[in-house]
């Protein structure tokens, strides 16, 4: 084997070496998505275990026409008001078109934030709720969620 051939048989190992980093670096990167996504899906998860609520109660003031629900976090994460999602009869109540809050009394450890055991209220008008019972339904942002159900006279 001349020098001819030991500089092609180089070339062609360099090649070959080069082609193989390349393809370890591309498995590695897809190989760290997969652990990334399958951590956020656990956290996901784990969140959702961990949320709770309980509807303490749901009063219709119908001098003014608005729902008040009263809500407690039964679970072990904390959650955010501004994420609670309620229906009123199975339709999405816009957040644009509620208040909710944490319960003053109750607001100890984080201002702001339903820490666990904590109480909120979400406050909502309700003009024209035709008489009859209607249920509501809060939902966290973690995808737990209470039903209960109220009559309008």
């Amino acid at each position: 084997m001349g020098f001819d051939g030991v500089i092609s048989t180089m070339i062609i190992f360099i090649a070959v070496v080069g082609i193989t980093v390349l393809a370890v670096t591309s498995f590695k990167a897809i190989a760290d998505q997969s652990v990334s996504a399958m951590e956020e899906r656990s956290n996901v998860l784990n969140n959702r275990i961990k949320s709770d609520i309980t509807i303490l109660s749901v009063a219709f003031n119908s001098t003014h026409e608005n729902i008040t629900v009263t809500f407690q976090n039964t679970g072990k994460i904390k959650l955010d008001p501004e994420t609670i999602d309620l229906f009123l009869n199975g339709y999405f109540v816009s957040r644009n078109s509620r208040v909710c809050f944490v319960e003053p009394s109750t607001d100890t450890l984080n201002p702001g934030i339903l820490d666990p055991s904590e109480v909120a209220i979400i406050e909502m008008p309700a003009a024209n709720l035709s008489s009859g019972t209607h249920r509501i339904k809060v939902t966290t942002q973690y995808g737990s969620s209470h039903e209960d159900s109220f009559s309008v006279e």
